[in-house]
């Protein structure tokens, strides 16, 4: 008999999948290395095969959420979508980005406290912030801004979601789809630059 060939990839990615699901199941504190193995059927030193230790699991997962986030708002803006339509993949509006709002906030602590994971919320924040400052410049036939003002926008634009997105996640029963876009759309309605 041959023996398997493993796909180390996929089944790193099988296994931070299954920790992710645990995450959001249990929270972070009951994520252990032996019960992801136990879910995914797998030894622990398996796990241990495809990860230094749990710090490392964990910050795959961080980054395969962020990376998630960043993908669906990508494809929003290069597909041509207005910019409130872009704008709201960034908020928990169905499952999937209401897990990963769920994951990051977890996290939230380890980007305090580990510089990894700083660095990544830093580089990932700044990618999004530039997808913003595009959505800004292919609206800027309204009302030219100068690069301070791009700046200072962007960051504003940011920081909104941020707020709705929070209020979405620990009140869900008031922050409908439709209340997340309402607000949305009201914040950016009083500029003089409506998206």
């Amino acid at each position: 008999m041959l023996p398997r060939i493993v796909d180390h990839d996929e089944r790193r990615r099988q296994v931070v999948g299954i920790a992710r699901a645990i995450l959001l199941e249990y929270g972070l504190e009951k994520l252990t290395v032996r019960r992801i193995a136990e879910s995914a059927k797998l030894s622990t030193a398996v796990i241990s095969h495809y990860f230094e230790d749990k710090r490392q699991l964990m910050l795959f997962i961080f980054l395969d959420t962020l990376e998630i986030a960043e993908f669906r708002f990508a494809q929003a803006v290069e597909s041509g979508q207005s910019t409130t339509a872009c704008l709201l993949t960034l908020l928990p509006t169905d499952e999937e980005s209401r897990n990963n709002w769920k994951v990051w906030i977890a996290f939230w602590n380890m980007t305090l406290t580990d510089k990894e994971f700083r660095q990544q919320q830093v580089s990932k924040t700044d990618n999004t912030l530039q997808r913003i400052r595009g959505l800004l410049d292919r609206n800027s036939h309204a009302r030219p801004l100068d690069e301070e003002e791009k700046d200072v926008e962007e960051r504003r634009i940011f920081a909104v979601l941020v707020g709705i997105a929070i209020q979405a996640i620990h009140d869900p029963e008031n922050w409908s789809v439709a209340r997340q876009t309402r607000v949305l759309e009201s914040e950016f309605n009083r500029s003089t630059d409506p998206i």
